[in-house]
């Protein structure tokens, strides 16, 4: 559920690179030194060229080994980056937002305080936030 919702709402919705010397992307497009390339997880996490039809639904199978689904690279979905890039401490961050869920799945059963609003992304800034924050009830299990 965790990579799903990482999916779906990146930490850090954009990103850029800045092109120190004349390279290539994998696909074989060349990229000259100078050049700003900015990609978007937000965007990318939502398409269906790379996610299918589907590409909105919350399916947390899509991340299971042996699912079927196909696995998806870094490149494809970028939460942490990819290649020499991708994020020393993305195992860690795993590691600490699944105990930190059970733990509180393990006590609460959370619900939105007001369900008939739903939440309103910032998707332009440099770190994903919800307009207002996010209210919720927690109710001891």
């Amino acid at each position: 559920m965790l990579k799903e919702a990482l999916r779906l709402f990146p930490p850090v919705p954009s990103d850029a690179k800045y092109c120190a010397q004349d390279d290539e992307l994998p696909g074989g497009v060349p990229v000259a030194a100078g050049t700003l390339i900015v990609f978007l997880p937000f965007g990318m996490g939502r398409s269906e060229a790379i996610w299918g039809p589907d590409a909105l639904e919350v399916r947390p199978e899509r991340h299971l080994e042996g699912s079927g689904a196909s696995k998806k690279t870094f490149f494809e979905n970028p939460v942490f980056q990819a290649g020499p890039r991708i994020c020393l401490g993305m195992n860690m961050a795993m590691f600490e937002a699944s105990v930190a869920l059970v733990m509180v799945l393990q006590q609460f059963k959370l619900r939105l305080a007001a369900p008939e609003q739903p939440p309103t992304y910032n998707a332009l800034a440099l770190t994903m936030g919800i307009e207002g924050g996010l209210s919720v009830i927690a109710e001891p299990i």
